[in-house]
């Protein structure tokens, strides 16, 4: 799993500077829907790299978690509504 302080600099990435190209699509990713959910979370970031940022086909998506849970209850959140 990611340090904070890599967290902090991928959640701050500017959806504005972005190259797209290099940004990659999770269109077809799968995650396998019995591993547990910590497996889920590092196999999703393992392949995307950015959980904040990311794309859908040619939609560029920037992803932030609003409230009082850290960054890995929220993901996890997001991962198991699969």
């Amino acid at each position: 799993m990611l340090d904070r302080n890599e967290l902090r600099r991928l959640q701050n990435a500017d959806i504005m500077a972005c190259e797209p190209d290099r940004l990659t699509d999770i269109s077809n990713l799968q995650i396998n829907a019995n591993q547990r959910t910590i497996d889920k979370m590092s196999s999703f970031i393992d392949r995307v790299g950015n959980p904040y940022l990311f794309k859908i086909g040619k939609t560029v998506v920037k992803v932030e978690y609003e409230g009082n849970q850290g960054f890995a209850d929220a993901f996890a959140s997001l991962i198991r509504a699969g």
